[in-house]
């Protein structure tokens, strides 16, 4: 794949310590409703990068290595989601986190504000639920993560809710354009390197990575939803003439290879890279542009309070350390099942050599003594390849035992099978022993 463009967005379109502020946290009234994340799981962690340099500050860098396990919205965050949060903590709104073109575009803003400062409420308008929210910058959509690390509570937008967490947002800090995810956040934006690996690397095929996050390098098409291939986005024209969102995960056959929905199309989306200083890049392309924009080689970058009906998000967050545990022990259960079956197939070749050794012995006149030795040592092969067999059928129910294990008890369940040993049986010698056997024990005509 070669990077198709770099390029700025077109216009027109002191942190308090840990234990504290987690305690006083704990002490805030909860949101309403709770906000639901559907999550995927991105492993293979320390993957190697993509071969093109279109990452990064200078977006010179290669993208897509990323060192831990993570997880990723499975799709664009919506207006109901947004709605919720804008009723916990925008009863006065001092950050601006409702836009008002939120309310007045008919076409792509998709929620109301009604009553006035200190008592406003915000309503998702009818049919509009499950379209992702539009008209949100990048710092509305670093304080939605905020939100969400300390636990949807209600109140005003302080570092109690909004204004710390992942980030620590303070007025210098937004105005140099300097903030960056704290050590301790659990929900944030995801990195251009989370967002890109979820969108375009894919690690069944080896470690690849495609050029459109569909799971191909064909370029995309730009279609309705009902005409789906698997290969689809909402990008221009598929609802030309006027334009239009889709609701979130609509194009349900064209999952990236992470089981990611709309990381192509629909909507542009912000992620944390500073870039060239003063910007905050974003990725993904948009309804309203072609299917080149949802290419891996193309990224995007505009000021951090800049706000459009083409731009959205998704957030991330770090798994448990017992969904880890879980992710290795299912991973060591497949290495282990995948053994057995060689181990299987292995002997099914020991079996055939058997019992060719036993047919060309009853024919064999010349050297019976060697033919006798060859016949004990194919044996003591199939009674090995019946042992092992026997040891990783042992193995795979003790893994299976310890993946229930890791589904219900605590973090850093140890839960790792050490299969170094249990190497299958090389039939490479016995494939040499044939040849050799063959050679000395001709049949009789």
């Amino acid at each position: 794949m070669r990077p198709l463009a770099t390029r700025p967005f077109p216009s027109t379109l002191p942190r308090l310590a840990t234990a504290l502020a987690l305690a006083t946290a704990m002490l805030a009234p909860l949101a309403a409703s709770a906000v639901v994340i559907d999550w995927v799981t991105v492993g293979a962690p320390g993957n190697a990068a993509d071969t093109d340099p279109v990452c990064g500050p200078w977006s010179a860098s290669p993208c897509g290595a990323v060192a831990a396990p993570y997880k990723i919205g499975k799709y664009e965050v919506t207006n109901a989601q947004y709605a919720e949060f804008l009723n916990a903590v925008a009863v006065t709104d001092a950050n601006g986190l409702y836009n008002t073109s939120m309310g007045s575009d008919a076409t792509f803003g998709g929620i109301s504000q009604s009553g006035s400062s200190g008592s406003y409420s915000y309503a998702v308008k009818p049919g509009f639920e499950s379209k992702p929210v539009t008209f949100v910058s990048f710092w509305d959509a670093a304080r939605f993560s905020n939100w969400l690390q300390n636990g949807q509570p209600a109140g005003l937008q302080t570092s109690l809710t909004t204004e710390d967490g992942a980030y620590t947002l303070t007025p210098a800090a937004i105005a140099a354009n300097s903030v960056l995810r704290n050590p301790t956040a659990s929900v944030f934006l995801p990195s251009e390197n989370e967002w890109y690996k979820a969108a375009y690397y894919d690690p069944i095929a080896g470690g690849l990575y495609y050029d459109y996050p569909t799971g191909t390098n064909a370029i995309i098409g730009c279609v309705a939803p009902g005409s789906d291939t698997g290969n689809s986005a909402n990008c221009w024209p598929a609802t030309s003439p006027s334009g239009a969102l889709t609701d979130v995960g609509a194009y349900s056959l064209s999952d990236s290879p992470s089981g990611t929905f709309d990381q192509g199309g629909n909507l542009y989306e912000w992620h944390e890279q500073i870039k060239l200083g003063s910007y905050r890049g974003f990725r993904g392309g948009a309804w309203g542009y072609s299917a080149g924009s949802l290419a891996a080689g193309v990224s995007h970058y505009n000021s951090p309070t800049y706000v459009n009906f083409t731009i959205g998000f998704r957030v991330a967050s770090i798994p448990e350390q017992c969904e880890v545990d879980l992710g290795q022990c299912g991973s060591d259960l497949f290495t282990c099942e995948a053994a057995k079956s060689e181990g299987i197939a292995d002997l099914i070749v020991v079996n055939a050599a058997w019992g060719q050794t036993g047919t060309l012995l009853d024919h064999c006149t010349v050297n019976e003594k060697q033919c006798q030795t060859a016949l004990a040592l194919v044996t003591q092969e199939r009674d090995a390849a019946e042992a092992k067999i026997s040891r990783l059928d042992a193995e795979v129910q003790l893994l299976r035992t310890r993946l229930d294990a890791c589904e219900g008890h605590p973090p850093s369940l140890e839960c790792r099978a050490d299969l170094s040993g249990d190497g299958i049986v090389n039939f490479k010698d016995l494939g040499l022993f044939k040849s050799v056997f063959f050679k000395k024990c001709e049949p009789t005509p």
